[in-house]
């Protein structure tokens, strides 16, 4: 038996959107990805929050690791995105003892697009890099 313990009235209307988001679960960054969703109209994108970010799409661990999410931007285009951003920021402790400079980050980012575009061709990606003075989009 179940017990009620935080009632909310949550919407049953189904939702489409224009972008998703892979991003890391670092919450020093959640602030500029809200800010970033406000200043670019941006309601109700699927969020992907994962440690380390696109990192898990370019040098998983574990090959499973980026399957499964993998497989999760495609169930998530149910909701109609056709964009996908996906970030990576400096100072990232999935990346501790590797490199810390833009270039590592970039270097990274261009592998997890090429990963998804080889498994999900139709998909606009878009590059990001996170530092502690905003947010950077990667020419691709």
């Amino acid at each position: 038996m179940s017990k009620l313990i935080f009632p909310f009235a949550s919407s049953r209307e189904h939702y489409r959107n224009k972008v998703a988001f892979l991003w890391c679960s670092d919450q020093r960054f959640e602030d500029l990805r809200e800010a970033f969703k406000k200043a670019n109209d941006l309601e109700m994108p699927d969020p992907i929050i994962i440690p380390g970010g696109a990192k898990v799409l370019a040098d998983p661990k574990d090959p499973r690791d980026r399957d499964f999410v993998l497989e999760q931007i495609e169930l998530l285009r149910g909701h109609g995105f056709d964009k996908l951003c996906i970030m990576v920021h400096n100072e990232c402790a999935a990346c501790a003892g590797v490199a810390d400079e833009p270039e590592f980050y970039e270097k990274m980012l261009r592998e997890a697009a090429k990963v998804i575009r080889e498994r999900i061709p139709d998909l606009k990606v878009v590059l990001l890099f996170a530092d502690f003075d905003g947010l950077h989009e990667i020419e691709q």
